[in-house]
């Protein structure tokens, strides 16, 4: 663990990540997880359970938007302590980061809600 700005940037950004990775996990992957057989075309009953997470997480995906709203300032501290240490693996673990937040937006919460739509027009729930 580094020491300096950089400790104190990635303590705030853990804070403020972590319980946003928990809601993802909570919600967002177990539908996720359905893609490969959602792709060959297979969809069975029992994947109406991810129904409700899908739409719990629709439902909390405008708190997670003002959870990104507090990451990218924390993500951009990180960045500039890394780069006043001239710590390139950190500069290159922030800018991950804030290339994960944008695939979120622009991916994963799309997805979800696709996989939700086509879940519900297949089994006509």
């Amino acid at each position: 663990m580094e020491g300096g700005r950089i400790a104190a940037a990635a303590k705030r950004l853990a804070h403020v990540c972590l319980p946003h990775f928990d809601v993802e996990e909570k919600f967002a992957f177990p539908a996720l997880a359905l893609l490969p057989e959602l792709m060959q075309g297979m969809v069975r009953p029992d994947m109406a359970r991810v129904l409700p997470l899908i739409s719990a997480f629709s439902a909390k995906h405008k708190a997670l938007n003002g959870q990104h709203q507090s990451i990218q300032p924390a993500i951009d501290a990180l960045l500039a302590a890394s780069h006043s240490e001239k710590n390139r693996e950190v500069a290159e673990f922030a800018h991950s980061m804030r290339v994960h937040e944008r695939i979120e937006d622009e991916v994963i919460y799309p997805t979800l809600v696709m996989i939700g739509m086509y879940l519900r027009e297949r089994l006509a729930t």
